[in-house]
């Protein structure tokens, strides 16, 4: 069926991932009679493209324009592509995961009158450029996709773990999304706090060291994600406490935590898996002890930010930030520095959630009241 007229402004966007690259495959086209209307694809080095034609002939005519990326693709990873045709401007753009990737001139668009197709295209008359992988989500506007929009596609989240800590007793705890077992490690233990199940934390090093260890969740931290929990401080001390981390040989990409020096609740996004350092992202008000308190930290890719909330509210954000995809476990009570188990949670955590995609600014004021 034809969706799109593509002489006119249209824009298309898919989740894509690729399993192998080489020659040019495609993940979402329009037939032509002779060649694809538009082609979304990879290049046979390995970078994303958005291609548009001269004309429905064999060959495509003489112009083949094409919107291609600089980063390369990452085989095996999901990826969300948005790609958008500007007649008044003449322009085609290509955005990869929510930001602005690679646009270039084209003029003298002409309608393509045939089907979509998933994972393939038309050349020469003959159907082509299967691509090696899987495609899903595919959406077809007949206008163009601001940035803000096109954002807003790569950055929809999922809910890929949520710990509840309702159990109240045993050596593990179950994620409600997938069903599989976190276990506690070292000191970690059952408490209840303020009537509240909770994991109970004892804030101390070395021996003393307790955690709670669940499966990596379905995301990347190089992609957009949110990760949020409920946390019952005992006291603001002089040490780093971390309630939320994903585990890495070197360092955690990133932490919910507590920060000393600044006696502030931070969401810390680190530099790189083998460099020391990181984006700090405190929130605006003190920290408070002996009470619950909800924490959400953001890293938002396609804007190249990071935020913190507290208690459902925008507390902070830090732009220029950039994520790193880290391949550890999810570490509640605690997280990893140059290598060691660092930053032991002083207290209870409880209603740990980890989305990939950004939740909105309303779904998090909702997070508080849905545990």
């Amino acid at each position: 069926m034809t969706v799109v007229d593509t002489a006119q402004s249209f824009s298309v966007s898919a989740w894509v991932r690729l399993d192998q690259i080489g020659a040019w495959p495609c993940a979402v086209s329009q037939d032509g009679k002779r060649t694809s209307g538009f082609q979304l694809q990879a290049s046979p080095d390995g970078k994303w493209s958005f291609a548009m034609f001269a004309s429905d002939v064999d060959g495509g005519g003489p112009v083949h324009t094409r919107a291609i990326s600089n980063e390369s693709v990452q085989t095996g990873a999901w990826t969300h592509l948005t790609a958008s045709y500007d007649q008044a401007a003449g322009r085609v753009r290509l955005y990869v995961n929510g930001a602005l990737a690679a646009e270039a001139a084209h003029a003298g668009a002409w309608t393509a009158t045939g089907d979509v197709q998933i994972v393939g295209a038309l050349w020469n008359g003959t159907r082509v450029d299967y691509f090696p992988g899987a495609v899903d989500d595919v959406r077809l506007y007949q206008r163009v996709l601001v940035p803000s929009e096109a954002a807003a596609l790569a950055n929809q989240s999922v809910l890929r773990a949520h710990y509840a800590f309702d159990e109240g007793s045993g050596a593990t705890t179950k994620d409600d999304v997938t069903g599989k077992d976190a276990a506690f490690t070292g000191t970690a233990a059952w408490t209840e706090a303020d009537d509240e199940k909770a994991a109970n934390f004892t804030g101390l090093a070395d021996s003393g060291y307790g955690a709670v260890i669940g499966p990596r969740p379905e995301l990347r931290t190089d992609r957009s994600y949110t990760v949020s929990a409920f946390v019952h401080l005992n006291a603001a001390d002089d040490a780093p406490r971390t309630a939320v981390s994903l585990r890495d040989a070197n360092y955690s990409p990133f932490m919910l935590q507590y920060r000393p020096e600044l006696k502030k609740w931070s969401f810390l996004v680190s530099i790189g898996a083998n460099q020391e350092g990181g984006w700090w992202i405190p929130a605006e008000s003190d920290v408070v002890t002996g009470e619950w308190v909800h924490l959400t930290g953001v890293y938002d890719n396609a804007a190249k930010e990071a935020r913190i909330y507290v208690n459902g509210r925008y507390a902070g954000r830090l732009g220029g930030v950039t994520g790193w995809n880290g391949t550890g476990e999810l570490m509640i009570g605690g997280s990893v520095w140059v290598g060691r188990n660092v930053d032991p949670f002083n207290g209870a955590v409880r209603g740990v959630r980890v989305y990939s995609g950004t939740l909105t600014d309303n779904q998090i004021r909702q997070l508080p009241v849905q545990d």
